[in-house]
């Protein structure tokens, strides 16, 4: 049985997922089957699926990502011993080839082939006068017994007269087949269909006088098929077509067709973060490493200083970037050194801060205001490395400003939010107040408010 051995806060615990087990969620919130308490968790982080017999990460379009075995992952096919991280919880996938030899035990024997007829010999033909056929009983007599079968046993008579016709094949005396054989060959083939065709139309009547009784889950059984076959495109276009918001399972069914549309969001973040990796590490990680043997490519500090400053101004918001703003191993660390020490007295924080706004305004509109503290935060960090000490702290002291603004816009909000929740509570608009908790809960992105909405949540239902 496969399992997850998961590491977090200095405490360890073993989550096990069964063979029939189709999905484990992941995430901060109480209702994911693996609780995550790290802050860099989003409430509905990823997800481990069954697909095809194997097991596959997925990561739901989560804030800060997944990483496994060190490297940031939109979806994994699992292997024993992958290490899945979010922030400094980590996961060990353990069991897996468990799993696939009890997977092989627990299959059906093949059914063993029958043993082969051996016909009797054949007698010498005279030169003028063709030598009479064997009897059919010594024929058999003398051929090992067929291995049983499921198919049931055949009237002795029935037995008797195959027997003959197989005689006549074994000879090779084709003309003299009894004519009866083609006639009981199409009696059975005519009774098969005759079932066959009662069978289909007793389902059909069935069905039309039934129904399914379950819309929305026929629809996401045949989606969740398309996108097990990567159509993600089709599995969408399928459920918002034939999914019906009036039937029962509507939510569960919309709740899939958002997490496959996160996942088609994700496609160009991550398009972005694999051509930011590449460009770093062309222009400035093989350069700057090769200054020990001094080769012509290599780069000064100074130098270093300069692509620093172009990566952090295309790649800024990519998790390089976040890399060299906070990792503490080499080579970040000296990167940071070296900005800090040809630091520019040119950076202006007001110019700085104007194209930023309009980015942060944006955010707020949009009601993302966690997204819109987390790139003011960065941008905190990173002007800390792009400008002298002076200038950075300036800079700070605007942000910060900015950073209590947003968060201010946030709280109105919230508070007006949930006065309209409690008020649809109360007429007993139940489902429309637990709608509108879920869309705060996956925009709003600030810690104190998503907890306030998780537990009014958990109130209303």
């Amino acid at each position: 049985m496969a399992k997850l051995t998961i590491v977090e806060g200095g405490t360890q615990s073993v989550y096990e997922i069964f063979e029939d087990q189709h999905e484990v969620s992941i995430g901060r919130g109480a209702a994911n089957a693996v609780q995550v308490h790290d802050s860099h968790a989003s409430k509905h982080h990823a997800a481990v699926r069954r697909v095809g017999g194997r097991l596959k990460l997925v990561d739901l379009e989560s804030k800060n990502g997944t990483r496994v075995n060190g490297s940031f992952k939109n979806q994994h096919w699992l292997s024993n011993g992958d290490v899945l991280a979010i922030g400094e919880a980590e996961m060990r996938v353990e069991g897996l080839e468990l799993e696939a030899a009890s997977a092989v035990a627990a299959a059906p024997a093949a059914p063993a082939a029958p043993a082969p007829r051996v016909p009797a010999p054949r007698a010498p033909a005279a030169p003028a006068v063709r030598a009479p056929a064997p009897a059919p009983a010594a024929a058999h007599a003398a051929a090992p017994a067929p291995a049983p079968t499921r198919r049931a046993a055949a009237p002795a008579a029935a037995r008797r007269r195959r027997d003959e016709y197989d005689d006549y094949d074994d000879y090779g005396d084709h003309d003299e087949r009894p004519r009866r054989r083609r006639a009981d060959n199409n009696s059975a083939v005519i009774v098969l269909l005759g079932g066959l065709g009662a069978i289909a139309f007793l389902f059909l009547m069935f069905t039309a006088f039934s129904g399914s009784g379950d819309i929305n889950q026929d629809v996401r059984v045949k989606a969740t098929e398309m996108w097990n076959k990567d159509d993600i495109e089709g599995a969408i276009a399928y459920a918002e077509k034939y999914g019906d918001p009036a039937e029962p399972h509507w939510d569960t069914l919309k709740e899939e067709v958002d997490s496959w549309k996160r996942q088609i969001a994700m496609r160009p973040i991550m398009k972005r973060e694999a051509e930011a990796r590449s460009w770093y590490k062309k222009n400035l990680l093989e350069r700057t490493y090769t200054q020990a043997f001094r080769s012509k490519d290599a780069l000064t500090p100074k130098e270093s200083v300069e692509v620093l400053r172009e990566f952090l101004a295309m790649y800024g918001d990519t998790q390089p970037a976040r890399e060299i703003l906070h990792a503490k191993h080499s080579p970040f660390s000296e990167y940071r050194e070296w900005m800090k020490e040809y630091a520019s007295d040119q950076i202006k924080p007001a110019a700085v801060m104007a194209p930023l706004g309009r980015e942060i305004d944006t955010l707020v509109n949009r009601k993302l205001y966690g997204d819109a503290v987390r790139k003011l935060e960065t941008a905190k960090d990173m002007q800390q490395l792009l400008m002298t000490r002076e200038l950075a702290q300036e800079f700070r002291r605007m942000a910060d400003a900015r950073i209590l603004t947003v968060k201010q816009s946030a709280r109105r909000d919230f508070d007006a939010e949930m006065a309209r929740i409690d008020g649809l509570a109360r007429r007993g608009e139940k489902s429309k107040a637990l709608r509108a908790l879920t869309k705060i809960i996956d925009t709003y992105g600030l810690k104190n408010l998503t907890d306030e909405a998780e537990a009014k949540f958990d109130e209303i239902r």
